[in-house]
Order: C-alpha cells, then sequence, then structure tokens
C-alpha cells in the first residue's frame, strides 16, 4: 500500500514523507520468510498471485490506516517532537495478523 492512498487526498502538505519514512514498520510485518522470495504464491499463475496479493491488502487495510493512524501522522506533520514519537506509539497501533 503506498502512503498516497489516503495521504495526498486528507493532508497532503507533509503527511505523505512523514508516512512514507513510517512505512517500515508495516513492512516488516511482511516480510518474505522462505529463501526462494515467493510470499504468498500460490500458483504459477502471477495474475493469480497479484490478486490474492490486492484481496489480502484490502484486507489489511483498515488494520494499518484508521483514526488513530491518522491522528499520529497529523501530529507528526507539524512537529518534528511528535514525526520522532510516531514510532514508539505505533507498536500497539497495528494489529496486523500473520
Amino acid at each position: 500500500m503506498h502512503a498516497a492512498n489516503f495521504t495526498n487526498v486528507s493532508l497532503p502538505v507533509a503527511l505523505h514523507s512523514k508516512y512514507e519514512n513510517f512505512v517500515d514498520i508495516v513492512k516488516d510485518n511482511y516480510k518474505v520468510k522462505d529463501g526462494n522470495g515467493y510470499w504468498n504464491w500460490k500458483s504459477v499463475n502471477p495474475e493469480d498471485w497479484v490478486h490474492a496479493s490486492a484481496v489480502g491488502a484490502k484486507a489489511d487495510f483498515p488494520l494499518i490506516v484508521h483514526d488513530k493512524t491518522k491522528e499520529l501522522f497529523i501530529d507528526a506533520t507539524v512537529s518534528q517532537d511528535a514525526a520522532d514519537k510516531v514510532k514508539l506509539q505505533s507498536v500497539g497501533v497495528f494489529s496486523i495478523p500473520h
């Protein structure tokens, strides 16, 4: 999921870049765990994999982007101190089951 999914619509100034810097915490939940790099590969057809990935991303979206997430990043756009605290506060914000 790219930060533009909500940041460019709701508050484009600074929020996009702050969210991009934070995305690594979310991405850690999606690390490829096998030696081949085929995370969630269930088919020999790339279209099937892309579709399955999109379905999974849509299911995870409300766990990642919600009122608390937006509140943290709106605060971070106007305060570097708040931006520095976002990573510490975010541990309890995301509850992605894997």
